[in-house]
């Protein structure tokens, strides 16, 4: 039986002004980066500052790994796992709430579908909050546990095989180094976490050889081990989850007429 209390021991009782104030930082801090993420998004490149679109942040926003590197830093530097749990509960009921209220009140459109997702998810984001601030504890459960949050974010980060790794962009490539600098360990368990965390999602990947090679990327999300058919359903998936993100200006007559695309009767096929 695994005792958790000897992983990492919780830190001195906080005060009240704390214990409220740093769940309401978290909620504020997702708040500000959920309706950021959702103006990049409907911004085109070329309007952004030379150095915002190098970084690609539009797109770097609309993948996992920066918001998994943010959960991962809130759950580390929590005085307690239960803290972990309500300071990274509050950062997505933040940042989701701020996103699609963003969505719907100045985009014009509510994609009820990913809402429903990404707020399932916030749900459940409490349970990998407490196993991360586990992770950053003493013992072999610990640098398992710290593993397996490498291995993740590697595969959110990268395009990956056997012998081969490759960042999705620059800013990925910093994600992951900075999840690693959180999660610092002496140097043999840090070698045995990095490498071990990147040797298991290239293992899971080799599992799945018969389709696309592993590593394979479509717009920044991982294909490897796809089928044709299944590189084409979440390739029309993509294109339907921006399309539900994006509503169509017409000019007809003098008259402008904001027109979401499914209702203009645009599918992908």
């Amino acid at each position: 039986m695994i005792h958790f209390s000897s992983l990492r021991a919780s830190g001195p009782p906080q005060p009240l002004s704390a214990r409220i104030f740093r769940p309401l930082l978290a909620l504020l801090l997702g708040a500000g980066l959920g309706a950021l993420a959702k103006a990049l998004d409907g911004l085109p490149s070329n309007a952004l500052p030379f150095l915002l679109e190098r970084l690609d942040l539009r797109n770097v926003f609309s993948r996992a790994g920066i918001w998994a590197l943010i959960g991962l830093i809130l759950s580390v530097y929590a005085s307690s796992p239960r803290r972990a749990a309500l300071n990274v509960f509050a950062f997505f009921a933040g940042m989701t709430t701020a996103y699609y209220l963003y969505s719907a009140l100045i985009a014009g459109f509510f994609p009820a579908r990913y809402a429903m997702i990404w707020f399932g998810l916030t749900l459940l984001s409490p349970i990998p909050a407490v196993l991360c601030w586990y992770a950053a504890g003493q013992g072999r459960v610990a640098l398992m546990l710290s593993t397996l949050v490498v291995a993740a974010l590697f595969s959110m980060t990268f395009s990956f095989g056997w012998f081969y790794a490759d960042a999705v962009s620059p800013v990925e490539a910093a994600v992951f180094i900075a999840a690693l600098v959180v999660l610092r360990k002496k140097p043999l368990e840090m070698l045995i976490m990095t490498l071990g965390g990147c040797a298991l999602v290239a293992a899971a990947a080799d599992r799945t050889q018969d389709g696309v090679l592993p590593g394979v990327t479509l717009m920044g999300e991982p294909v490897g081990g796809m089928t044709e058919d299944g590189v084409r359903a979440a390739a029309c998936a993509w294109a339907e989850s921006r399309l539900a993100e994006k509503t169509l200006t017409l000019h007809s007559g003098g008259e402008t007429f904001a027109v979401r695309p499914e209702d203009a009767g645009l599918v992908c096929d």
